[in-house]
Order: C-alpha cells, then structure tokens, then sequence
C-alpha cells in the first residue's frame, strides 16, 4: 500500500517487453465495481477470496508478465508461496514515514484506511508492516526505497534466472 508497485512494475514490464498487470484493476473488472465498493459491500474476507481467485486466473493464463499486487496479497490463504512458484516476487520496502507521506492525501480511494486521522494512519502503517512482515520476507528480493530502482531490479533479475 503506496510502497510504488504500479509505477516500478510498469517501468519493469515495459523494460522486459512484458504485460503489465494491476491486480486490483483486475480484480474490479471482474467484480463490476471499484475495489473499495466491493470491499464495503462484502467485506474484507470475501474481497481475499476474490483475489486469490483472480491472481490464480492470470498467473495460470499468462505466461511472463509483472503484476502489482495489493499489500495484503501476499498475507493471505499462503498467497505468497503460490506467487513464488508463479515466478520472482520483489518487496518494494520504503521507509515508514514515506508509506504515510504518499497515503494520507489519497486514502480516501483506500477502504482499509479511508477513515483514518493521520495519527491512526502512522500506527495502522507501522502495525501492518509488523504484521505482514513475516509475509513479505519471503519474497525473492527485497529492495529499500533507494534500491527500488529499475537497473537495480533488472540486474537481480538477470541472475535470478534460474
């Protein structure tokens, strides 16, 4: 959530020649609605049933592409192993006080934060990351804010190959 997936995964799949593929624009056209409609409609269970089911679809149809995925994604129903065997999975890992600069003018169009003050928002920030750390340390790489770089993911990714 605002770590940058969608701008570094464009920029990668573009550099690859590659799909690129926003998870939650997915999950909304398939769904008819906008993730935070569908989310206060049938909550947050019902909403990581529909993007599990949504992720399996596209990784089991496309071949090679980059995806960027909700920050939950990953936490869910063992979500995380499913993406590793699927192909490479980056952490993009800015620092803390960067998540809130870049959610608390847009969190309104986020429905897990949207009726947070800008105080709750820094302990929902910092409760989350604790709690999906275990989740995120799997990932093939991980990468700080400085390193989120597309020469630097594309020269782990060439000798990620294998």
């Amino acid at each position: 959530m605002g770590a940058g997936k969608s701008q570094v995964g464009k920029e990668l799949a573009d550099s690859l020649c590659y799909p690129f593929i926003d998870l939650d624009k997915s999950i909304e056209a398939v769904v008819g609605s906008s993730i935070t409609s569908y989310f206060s409609k049938h909550g947050e269970s019902a909403f990581r049933i529909m993007e599990k089911k949504v992720l399996v679809e596209i990784a089991n149809k496309q071949d090679k592409f980059v995806m960027a995925c909700g920050g939950g994604t990953p936490c869910f129903d063992d979500t995380i192993q499913f993406m590793k065997e699927k192909g490479k999975v980056i952490w993009l890992n800015p620092d803390p006080s960067i998540l809130w600069k870049r959610l608390v003018m847009g969190r309104q169009e986020r429905p897990l934060i949207a009726d947070l003050n800008e105080e709750q928002l820094a302990d929902y920030i910092a409760e989350k990351l604790k709690e999906r750390h275990p989740y995120y340390a799997k990932a093939d790489v991980v990468t700080s804010e400085e390193q989120a770089t597309l020469p630097f993911i594309l020269n782990w990714l060439s000798h990620a190959k294998n």
